[in-house]
């Protein structure tokens, strides 16, 4: 796709999305060439998929972090009902 069939669906300006696909050139998540006078974006599916590799292990960290707190809040909620009842 153009940047322009990129930026039609969203409320936001051609510039900002140009911005926007420029930090994913840089991070190798997408491709950019000329084709005349358009820039054509093209998905990298390698590093896109390292990328999900990586954000995953931090996914599961995170949601034994949350599971963890929401047992402790659980807990101390609990603890809380009974401590006002006695």
């Amino acid at each position: 796709m153009n940047i322009g069939q990129i930026a039609n669906p969203y409320s936001i300006s051609f510039a900002a999305v140009a911005k926007h696909v420029e930090v994913l050139v840089r991070a190798r998540l997408v491709t950019k060439t000329r084709q005349g006078k358009e820039q054509i974006i093209a998905l990298n599916p390698a590093s896109l998929a390292a990328a999900n590799r990586y954000l995953e292990q931090y996914r599961e960290m995170w949601e034994q972090r949350l599971d963890s707190l929401d047992r402790y809040l659980k807990k101390t909620q609990t603890k809380g009902k009974h401590d006002e009842t006695d």
